[in-house]
């Protein structure tokens, strides 16, 4: 099992041993004291079923802590406490969707615990910001989740920041060369802007369920304004998530149109081609059929004169589409 655990005070965060979890305050009763947050990575189905039995929860309550499926979830614990399920995205795959990992939180009075199956950065990162004291005054777990959630939101604006300029580059490409519009690349670009668009609508629908637990709960009743921003600011994230989506598909519009215009171009190309070579290949063919009526064959000027001809022929059905536009 691979993690940390961070004790919190109001001056500094101490990183100790996950060793030390046994004196973790589990009661959900106490107020006072320092703040845990225990992080967990890669941990064993059984080693999770360790520490919350640890937590003394209830059998409902474990079960409800252990569930696996990948779709957001919040509940109430009847310790006093509440348990989320969100999406994360997990570092090493860009905005893929194989980098999409699931969020346990489990959230006591005066402990937090983080459970999630790979490598979470952005909790690094913001466990290192605690013990550079770079961070608000936080006194209960549930500043310490908004603060969490805060730098998982500025992780999420970094990935749609991402998405939108890789956008825009696809965009200036197009305006100087429209062959430069792959439309296989941009199916891949929109699908992959799809997954976060995808991420972030599981994450507001969490949120959205904690705000309304949080209607009912009185220990962590007062961050529910907190939940509020967040919610309001992963509504605005969701909907420049869907402008980018629609610059996307007016790319895929352009590029459709584009490779159109550019098989109508070659099918223009070759019926003027075949136009132009059917009657002169038909005369060919019927004087290589009747070699005695060959034109030479009769008279001095008759090759002469069938070529004239046939170069006339090709020139006037030239000029003829040329007339028509299929030059254009």
């Amino acid at each position: 099992m691979r993690g940390q655990l961070l004790k919190i005070n109001e001056e500094r965060a101490e990183l100790i041993s996950l060793e030390n979890r046994m004196e973790l305050p589990v009661d959900g009763k106490g107020q006072n004291g320092p703040l845990f947050w225990m992080h967990l990575e890669h941990s064993s189905s059984e080693e999770w079923e360790d520490i919350l039995t640890m937590l003394k929860l209830s059998s409902d309550d474990k079960a409800c802590a252990m569930q696996t499926r990948h779709f957001p979830h919040a509940a109430g614990l009847s310790a006093g406490g509440i348990v989320l399920r969100m999406p994360l995205r997990i570092p090493g795959k860009g905005i893929s969707a194989n980098a999409i990992q699931y969020l346990t939180v489990v959230m006591l009075p005066r402990l937090l615990i983080s459970r999630i199956q790979g490598q979470a950065l952005v909790l690094e990162k913001a466990g290192k910001r605690l013990q550079e004291d770079e961070h608000p005054v936080i006194t209960c777990s549930a500043e310490l989740f908004l603060y969490l959630q805060e730098a998982i939101l500025e992780m999420e604006i970094n990935n749609l920041l991402i998405a939108r300029n890789g956008v825009e580059h696809l965009a200036s490409a197009a305006e100087t060369d429209l062959n430069k519009l792959d439309a296989r690349k941009l199916a891949r670009f929109r699908r992959r802007v799809g997954h976060l668009a995808g991420q972030v609508e599981e994450k507001l629908f969490c949120l959205t369920l904690l705000a309304s637990l949080l209607a009912r709960d009185r220990t962590f009743g007062p961050m529910r304004s907190g939940i509020t921003e967040q919610i309001d600011a992963h509504n605005h994230l969701l909907r420049s998530l869907q402008r980018v989506q629609e610059r996307i598909n007016e790319l895929m519009q352009l590029a459709d149109s584009h490779s159109r215009e550019q098989a109508e171009q070659r099918l223009r190309v070759l019926t003027i081609i075949s136009g132009v070579f059917m009657p002169l290949t038909f005369i060919t063919g019927f004087y290589g059929m009747n070699f005695p009526r060959m034109p030479f064959m009769e008279s001095e000027w008759g090759f002469r004169f069938i070529v004239c001809g046939m170069l006339g022929l090709g020139i006037g059905l030239l000029v003829f589409f040329r007339k028509r536009g299929w030059f254009n």
